[in-house]
């Protein structure tokens, strides 16, 4: 495989439509400590620059796309000995979806505060078009080498953190939800299946993943109150969750997804002057 720049390469031009609203009632009681936004996206950008992957080459050539066949060359018997996968202009790429945030804040007196946040995102679209027609990528939680990554469908990620004076402790979730391995596949379980049917896989299923991370730390200050040092402890990943068995561009699964490394535990010291 060949990578590099590609001097035919056009500008990009973009389409981009959003709308949103912030909701924060100015009212007391528990509702006035209520935070809360949706934002709604809408992009269409047409000449997109990217690397495709030698693999998402090779099989847009064979589905039809015949302005990726001249990236690919063959020898005298028609075996494939190199493919070039220099920057190219995806005819179009097409991404909507919805981002979703809810804050809340708790006073506890003497205890301190105990502030809880919830962050969203759902995703409707992620569609690459070329010759060959779209292909949506949403959904898409596993990554082939050689391919386009795709995006969760949704994602879901909670953080509630107390805080007392010096003190705080935070609790993180991250929810990524079952997915496909490849979106130019199709499992048993898809529509569309068939064991004549070159695009049918035995598997096309990427499980969910549930990460529970942890952290709790002390500020101490110094000097009157013009530096300070916090010592802090935590846990990543506390279930020791192991990513989806499925192949991997590096190694098993999506490592831009899910951890690949397990429970992870950390000290440490930091000084502010």
């Amino acid at each position: 495989m060949v990578s590099g720049s590609n001097g035919k390469l056009v500008p990009e031009v973009g389409d981009t439509w959003t709308a949103g609203f912030v909701v924060q009632p100015a009212i007391d009681g528990w509702l006035g400590r209520v935070q809360m936004s949706v934002d709604y996206y809408d992009i269409d950008l047409k000449n997109s620059i990217g690397n495709l992957g030698a693999q998402t080459i090779a099989t847009r050539c064979f589905q039809g796309a015949a302005e990726f066949c001249s990236l690919i060359t063959r020898d005298a018997n028609g075996v494939i000995t190199q493919i070039n996968d220099v920057l190219l202009n995806v005819n179009e790429q097409i991404t909507k979806g919805v981002d979703f945030e809810l804050a809340y804040r708790q006073p506890m007196g003497r205890f301190g505060n105990t502030n809880f946040r919830l962050l969203g995102t759902y995703v409707t679209n992620l569609i690459t078009v070329d010759s060959a027609g779209p292909l949506d990528r949403a959904g898409q939680t596993g990554l082939r080498a050689g391919t386009i990554p795709g995006i969760p469908r949704y994602t879901i990620d909670t953080l509630i953190n107390w805080v007392d004076g010096g003190f705080s402790t935070s609790l993180h979730n991250r929810f990524i939800p079952a997915g496909i391995y490849n979106a130019a596949f199709i499992g048993p379980d898809q529509p569309g299946y068939s064991i004549t049917n070159p695009a049918s896989s035995n598997t096309n299923h990427v499980k969910s993943a549930l990460y529970v991370d942890l952290i709790t730390q002390y500020e101490f200050s110094t000097r009157g109150g013009k530096s300070s040092f916090t010592v802090y402890g935590g846990v990543d990943n506390a279930t020791n969750v192991d990513p989806p068995r499925v192949p991997g561009a590096n190694g098993t699964g999506n490592s831009v997804f899910f951890d690949p490394i397990g429970r992870m535990w950390k000290l440490g010291v930091r000084y502010k002057q």
